[in-house]
């Protein structure tokens, strides 16, 4: 795995943004040093492990190349030649065989200590370097050689032989100086580049370790004096110099410690065509390097005479991205060969820029380099990387590792950049505040090198404009305060502060009467400085996109807006090249270009982002790359390019190499407000506060009732000054959401949209009682209910200054879309224009089907109707915009809709940003050109949210767009005859019920009812089914409905809703039972809108009475009776009956139960025989009731004597419910013999012996004997089965 340390010099590959990379791609292989995937199972067993040579082997190849590469003078040249000797240290001699020896064995100690200690300063990972860096170190050290010899007008140091070519050392001691500087040189370029500032000092410590003992061996070394740590940098520091002072930077570039480095080792990799790889922070002179040495080597038209001896140097450029293909890169590597065929002259450089946002390509792209590095074939390549790359592309390369500046350099660096003099005694100040700031930042790497270098240069840009007036060129305190608020912006207020604190405590200057500039003001200056840094700018819902227009920063005539797209098919280079050629031409204006979510276009225009200008005959040039593709554009002085994006996408997604090339600020709409605006928004919070604090739990809200009185006086203050996000979340438990997609900012974007749609013509009272009716037409029906709940009217009155129920259920329409639609057309308080509305609809129902059909009424036309989700790229919705603008332009006038529907998840919230962009611009371009009649024009952007997904989304109010939340976008239709929401507020339990239509509601919910009922035998499926369809039946018939419609209403009306507390009421009689579902968010997920919710807890309430009513009906099967016509009214009068009688306490007792039960609760079908486990079809509609009615007095019955019974059950029978439902007990012969066969079973043990038909027989034999004649009623079958209860017992067993 990769190590971490690596940050201090470089960005570890997207370390910094958590699992996200700058594009949004995932990379689980970040972290790894190769990045490759395991080997398939099935290749496993052919695996064969070389492992890595020992350190002894290593010397031994190490010793081989050397001579191989190196050989000396006097050689034959013969391949093979001395490979063991110099493995050890040589005896003291003085011929040349023993001189060139001890120049091997000392050349070969120190790369082998190279090579130990790299891998120790990377956790003895062994593949850090291997024998490639061998190979290069004899290549390079070769080039020293000569060219340093040149430099310094020495020739004849090493001699080419006139067969091979091969250069041979001149081992001498006049040759030594020459010898030592090659030698430390190669080293310094192989190895000391690779490590970090403290670890470069160790490895010299090292080297001089090596050579102290080498000298203890073999004092024929000393001629290294290899004695100093500090005279080994300033060896290397002075050879760079020598090498790079030949070179014209230009004007106002200054040669710091990496300007110097990465210039030096860019010229020694390409003169001998060794891949390098720069690797370092932004703002570390990469880029800057390379178009420095291009304009240097020009061959033999080369300015300096050393540089005619070199060859010229022809830069082909890849723009490396996210997009890159591997094809691509092997294009650029097969057209710098095709261009360099036969040309000696001239090095073609291939140059991989960024070359580390290749490796979030999802094609693998930097595969290719391995084959590409191993064998250049005549080129040169670089490479540029904000990050490491893994291991196997690095082990290729030479990698240069730039390491942070120190103060010192800083100073160096801001010397070079300025002219005045007054300045220059500031610089060590400014570097010293800037080196804190930069080392102390919470997000590292958020401000970079180029945050210091713009401090400087627009200090020297305004001491010299100073100096041209004629004014004293001196750092005042204002201009130091602008300077360092428009480099150190786009940070929370305080880290601002911070900076501003640390650059005047290091400067010496106080802050007293220096005035801080406002947001505004910033980025007025940047747009009015042509040499500024192009201007990002973050914030919320992209806020400052219209902010800028609003507030005259911008103008739309001298501006272009270009917006990202998320759509599937513009994902692709297509898409990318269409807009680097519009933005081709928007250059050549003096126009500011604003880009919006435009995250792939950036990697192209590094260069114009960075500022890299080249001028020709008075004209700006900039390089616009695209892949293996770049061209020079010209480019206008005074066009500048604006990057709007999220404040969190900063924070957290977008790279540190994107962010340092911007002037940041945040921008919101509070940085617009005016003291009247604050005095609005502060009323507004607090009504905010009222209404939150109804929608706390009820818990919570005692407990912070204690403390809201002092926090009130002070919460909406500090909302105003920009207190965090942290400090403005609503403290406590709300009960639910008040508003989708709400945020800290929305009231202020409320009070800023209503400020300027008013125009002064509103007073304060006026507009606070607008935004009051705006934010109350966006809160969900939820809220509304729980505030009714919680307050009357009168209340509502003294705690909000109206009533906000009648307000939202009564003036507004939120119950569906096609009603809202009938009120916005008649109501032009909410158009945007004369033509109509932009209307943003945000609800919680889910996307059905189209149902602009439902519109038709109030429509001229079919309206056009798309979803965002549907459509494959932003051409699409464009087509479909401008298709609605230019029907109505052709066709009749009358009103005109356009439906969008919009999902943030499906479709993503930039979709949609997107899409409102294109709505708003058509519309602009349709009113510019006169057409269309006065509210004609209506087009509805329908978000559909999902519950408990909705935090991903928010808006901003906007004078261009109406906001409303609607319940449904559907008809509501008459889910049962349910009142409207208005209607239900207050209204009693019993009342909603009783008002359904029972027979539907019934057909919806009874086979969910069946579904919960438990039988005490098994039922086949014919067997339900058979069930279901007699019940639908049943469900027609008038008399059943009204006796289950009777029976429920009975138990709401009864029912307590609290056993526990009895003053509560019953269940019926709750006014506030609808808040309870407003705060279950499961079931309003479920449920889709809050009317069906509603709906669905009431049906769920019905449904589980119904299942206890089913169950007591459908007791021993006996509800099948009910479709027997001769039995059809019996049935209804006894069971009607039965379900007020005291028998029924089983069924009280589970409707209770029933009115606070889940929706799945069970409940047991009941069974009367005498043997349970046998359980019986009853043929006598509710038996069990009539026989159980009667068995009541047998107690009292049983103490007469025998011929005074009869009467006497007879009278008892006249005052019992069966005689007042008019059952006669003398019945007609079959139906006695029903009811005889269902008293048999309810009052005689089952017996496998005979079955129970042969029971009824038997047992009837008997009672008739017992009477000696015919039964005639049911009367009698019971009193003479008292008297004969044991003989009739033992007849039937018998």
């Amino acid at each position: 795995r990769k190590s971490h340390e690596l940050e201090d010099v470089a960005l570890v590959f997207q370390h910094h943004v958590g699992d996200q990379a700058a594009s949004g791609i995932t990379d689980p292989m970040k972290k790894l040093v190769y990045r490759v995937h395991p080997l398939p199972e099935s290749l496993i067993d052919v695996v064969s492990d070389f492992g890595s040579l020992s350190e002894k082997s290593e010397e031994i190849y190490i010793n081989a190349i050397l001579r191989k590469e190196l050989p000396k003078k006097e050689d034959s040249g013969v391949e093979g030649a001395g490979v063991v000797a110099g493995l050890s240290a040589p005896t003291d001699g003085s011929d040349a065989a023993n001189e060139y020896d001890t120049f091997v064995y000392a050349f070969k100690e120190l790369l082998c200590q190279s090579q130990t200690y790299v891998r120790e300063v990377n956790g003895d990972e062994r593949s850090v370097v291997s024998m490639r860096d061998i190979a290069r170190a004899a290549r390079v050290f070769k080039w020293f050689l000569t060219y340093y010899s040149k430099l310094r007008g020495v020739s004849a140091v090493g001699v080419s032989d006139d067969k091979d070519g091969a250069m041979r050392i001149n081992v001498s001691s006049s040759m030594r100086p020459h010898l030592r500087t090659a030698l430390i040189l190669t080293l310094g370029y192989c190895y000391h580049s690779r490590l970090d500032r403290d670890q470069r000092t160790f490895y010299r410590e090292k080297l001089c370790q090596t050579w102290n003992r080498m000298k203890t061996e073999n004092s024929a070394v000393e001629w290294l004096k290899l004695d100093s740590i500090q005279e080994l940098e300033r060896m290397l520091i002075d050879t760079q110099l020598e090498f790079v002072s030949q070179m014209d930077l230009g004007e106002g570039i200054a040669l710091n410690e990496a300007l110097r480095e990465n210039l030096f080792m860019l010229l020694v990799s390409i003169m001998n065509q060794i891949p390098i790889l720069l690797i370092g922070k932004p703002g570390c002179s990469k880029s800057l390097a390379m178009g420095v040495l291009q304009n240097n080597l020009n061959g033999e038209l080369s300015t300096r005479e050393f540089f005619k001896s070199m060859p010229a140097v022809d830069v082909v450029a890849y723009q490396c991205s996210p997009l890159s293909t591997p094809d691509a890169i092997l294009n650029a590597f097969n057209s710098a060969r095709q261009s360099n065929i036969g040309n000696k002259k001239t090095i073609v450089c291939v140059l991989l820029d960024e070359v580390g946002l290749a490796e979030e390509s999802p094609h693998l792209p930097l595969k290719v380099l391995h084959r590409e590095l191993e064998d250049l074939r005549g080129i040169a390549c670089v490479g540029i990387s904000n990050w490491a790359l893994d291991a196997a592309k690095m082990s290729r390369c030479v990698t240069l590792y730039r390491p942070p500046p120190t103060v010192e350099d800083l100073c160096v660096t801001a010397e070079g950049m300025v002219a005045s003099g007054h300045l220059k005694g500031y610089l060590r100040s400014l570097s010293e505040a800037f080196f804190d700031v930069y080392k102390t930042q919470k997000r590292a790497d958020f401000w970079g090198m180029r945050e210091f270098y713009s401090t400087v240069r627009v200090i020297n840009t305004e001491l010299k404009e100073k100096a041209a007036r004629n004014e004293t060129a001196t750092v005042e305190p204002q201009l130091l305060m602008k300077t360092v608020q428009r480099n150190f912006g786009g940070r929370p207020v305080h880290e601002l502060q911070d900076c501003v604190d640390e650059f005047f405590e290091r400067v010496g200057m106080s802050m007293d009467s220096v005035k801080s500039f406002s947001t505004a003001d910033l980025i007025q200056q940047n747009l009015q400085e042509p040499d500024a840094r192009h201007l990002m700018l973050l914030t919320k819902n992209n806020a400052a996109l219209r902010l800028l227009f609003e507030s005259g920063l911008l103008d739309h005539g001298r501006a272009e807006v270009i917006f990202g797209s998320t759509f599937p098919n513009d994902q692709s280079d297509i898409f990318v090249a269409m807009n680097l050629q519009r933005i081709k031409g928007f250059m050549q204006q003096p126009i500011s270009l604003v880009m919006v979510h435009c995250d792939s276009l950036y990697e192209s225009l590094y260069d114009l982002l960075n500022q890299h200008y080249m001028e020709y005959a008075g004209q700006r040039y900039v390089r616009i790359a695209h892949g293996s593709k770049a061209k020079q554009c010209p480019i206008n002085r005074l066009f500048r390019v604006i990057v709007i994006t999220e404040i969190n996408d900063a924070y957290f997604r977008l790279a540190p190499p994107l962010l340092n090339r911007f002037e940041k600020q945040i921008f919101l709409r509070k940085d617009l407000m005016e003291r009247a605006d604050e005095a609005l928004l502060n009323r507004l919070y607090k009504f905010w506060g009222s209404l939150t604090e109804c929608l706390r739990d009820p818990k919570d809200r005692s407990a912070m009732g204690a403390s809201s009185g002092a926090a009130s006086s002070s919460a909406a203050p500090a909302l105003v000054a920009g207190a965090s996000e942290e400090d403005t979340e609503d403290k406590g438990v709300l009960t639910h959401k008040p508003i989708a997609g709400f945020h800290n900012e929305l009231l202020s974007s409320l009070v800023f949209m209503l400020r300027r749609r008013s125009d002064n013509t509103m007073s304060m009272d006026q507009l606070f009682d607008e935004a009051k009716r705006l934010l109350t037409l966006v809160l969900t029906p939820e809220a509304a209910c729980i505030t009714a709940a919680s307050l009357d009217a009168q209340g509502m009155h003294s705690k909000f200054g109206f009533n906000l129920v009648e307000e939202y259920f009564e003036n507004q329409r939120h119950s569906d879309l096609p009603s809202f639609a009938e009120l916005l057309v008649k109501d032009s308080r909410d158009w945007c224009d004369s033509l109509g509305a932009q209307v943003m609809v945000l609800t919680y129902s889910p996307i059905r089907g189209k149902i602009g059909q439902e519109l038709s009424r109030i429509a001229s036309s079919d309206p056009e109707e798309i979803s965002l989700h549907e459509l494959s790229s932003s051409q699409d919705i464009e087509k479909s915009v401008q298709r609605f603008y230019d029907s109505a332009a052709e066709g009749t006038p009358g009103k005109r809709f356009m439906l969008i529907h919009a999902d943030p998840v499906a479709a993503s919230s930039r979709m949609i940003e997107h899409c409102r962009f294109v709505c708003e611009k058509s519309r602009t371009e349709f009113v510019k050109r006169g057409k269309g009649t006065p509210g004609s024009m209506f087009v509805i952007l329908v978000v559909h949210l999902q519950r408990g997904l909705d935090t991903s989304f928010s808006f901003d109010y906007d004078s261009r767009w109406h906001f409303v939340f609607l319940d449904s976008v559907e008809p509501s239709g008459d889910l049962n005859s349910m009142p409207s929401l208005g209607r239900m507020l207050n209204m009693p339990l019993i009342d909603v019920v009783s008002n359904l239509d029972f027979s539907k509601l019934l057909q919806s919910c009874f086979r969910a009812s069946l579904s919960r009922l438990i039988y005490p035998h098994s039922r086949r499926p014919e067997d339900l089914q058979r069930q279901i369809h007699s019940i639908l039946g049943f469900l027609e018939d008038e008399y059943f409905v009204t006796m289950v419609r009777t029976w429920i209403l009975l138990i709401l009306r009864q029912t307590p809703k609290n056993a526990a507390r009895m003053e509560d009421g019953t269940v019926g009689q709750d006014r506030n039972w609808f808040a309870a579902i407003a705060s279950a968010a499961h079931e309003l997920a479920l449920a889709g809108t809050f009317r069906a919710a509603l709906h669905n807890r009431i049906a769920v309430l019905v449904g589980s009475l119904l299942t206890v009513l089913l169950a007591h009906l459908d007791r021993n099967g006996g509800l099948a009776l009910l479709g027997d016509a001769s039995k059809r009214k019996l049935w209804l009068s006894l069971s009607e009956a039965s379900l007020t009688s005291d028998l029924s306490a089983r069924l009280h007792n589970e409707a209770i139960t029933a009115t606070q039960e889940h929706a799945d609760a069970q409940h047991e079908v009941g069974t009367d025989a005498q043997t349970g486990a046998r359980p019986f079809a009853s043929r006598f509609p509710t038996s069990w009731f009539v026989s159980r009615s009667i068995d009541g007095v047998r107690h009292v019955i049983e103490t007469l004597p025998k011929d005074d019974q009869m009467a006497a059950i007879a009278t008892q029978y006249k005052l019992s419910k069966l005689h007042e439902v008019g059952l006669e007990p003398e019945l007609q012969s079959p139906l006695l013999d029903d009811y005889l066969a269902d008293f048999t079973a309810m009052h005689l043990d089952w017996t496998s012996r005979i079955d129970r038909d042969t029971q009824t027989r038997i047992l009837k034999k008997t009672l008739q004997r017992v009477k000696g004649g015919e039964l005639r009623s049911i009367l009698e079958v019971h009193k003479y089965f008292w008297n004969q209860e044991r003989q009739g017992a033992y007849c039937v067993n018998l």
